[in-house]
């Protein structure tokens, strides 16, 4: 992901970002070379925070939530590599689940009861890895209950 000037994207406006296609295909062909030898899940991308907590002021930055243009870029990027995985083209069809559904991060997520759920604007906090884990038990559970070709 880039801003459209190319620099590492900021998240500050939802319009000012692309993705970079030449890298997602990269993965994408990588990854299926890996699943030929050896029978591979990617597991998506998932909403980072993207909000300084170490400087963070409710009085001058707002409500203490989720950026809500990392929500937006993730969830396109999820879409995107839905999208690749799912295609008629046979290089880039791969075993694909995607953790912005799974984890269903959404704008209030920051702060669930008691708990700071990142510690930063990217790696959540033990007791946010623990709610995310239990919204991740279902998927797991599809995942290990899937049909094998």
């Amino acid at each position: 992901m880039a801003n459209n000037d190319g620099s590492p994207i900021q998240f500050k406006d939802d319009n000012s970002f692309q993705l970079r296609d030449n890298n997602i295909r990269l993965v994408s062909e990588y990854i299926r070379k890996l699943d030929l030898m050896v029978p591979t899940i990617w597991a998506g991308p998932f909403v980072e925070a993207r909000l300084n907590l170490y400087r963070f002021n409710p009085v001058f930055d707002g409500a203490f939530v989720v950026n809500p243009n990392s929500i937006n870029v993730f969830a396109e990027l999820d879409r995107q590599l839905k999208s690749l995985t799912n295609s008629n083209q046979a290089e880039y069809r791969i075993d694909y689940w995607s953790l912005v559904d799974a984890l269903m991060i959404s704008g209030d997520f920051l702060q669930v009861g008691d708990c700071v759920t990142f510690l930063d604007v990217d790696h959540f906090s033990r007791c946010g890895e623990d709610i995310l884990a239990e919204r991740l038990k279902p998927t797991l559970a599809a995942i290990i209950n899937r049909p094998r070709e």
